[in-house]
């Protein structure tokens, strides 16, 4: 996937929420990926990850500003990405936050090792 394929995704799942978009960008960052007011900013290493897993990134990323930046990782973060992710047809068995397990219409597609 490339760097159109991802704003596609941020798009949708924004307009799926009424939400406004913001802009992908991509950066050779170490860590990981983050909102903010004005942008997501995605790692390059996402490009070796599968395709379900960046799909997720995506979501997860533009979820926290559905969500509102002031929300983190709370329940209300987490109820949103769960709704976003399922019109994906992704399911998410979190460690916490992160995935341990995504499902892709009940498939297992990703583990965490």
């Amino acid at each position: 996937m490339n760097t159109e394929d991802y704003q596609a995704i941020v798009d949708l799942t924004a307009e799926a929420f009424n939400s406004s978009s913001l802009p992908v960008r991509m950066r050779n960052i170490r860590g990981g990926g983050y909102a903010s007011n004005y942008f997501i900013t995605l790692p390059l290493w996402l490009r070796e990850q599968v395709e379900i897993y960046q799909i997720y990134y995506c979501v997860h990323e533009i979820c926290h500003h559905i969500a509102g930046q002031h929300e983190g990782h709370s329940s209300i973060f987490k109820n949103t990405e769960n709704s976003a992710l399922a019109l994906w047809g992704i399911t998410i068995k979190r460690a916490k936050v992160y995935p341990r397990v995504l499902y892709l219409n009940g498939e297992k597609k990703y583990t965490r090792l």
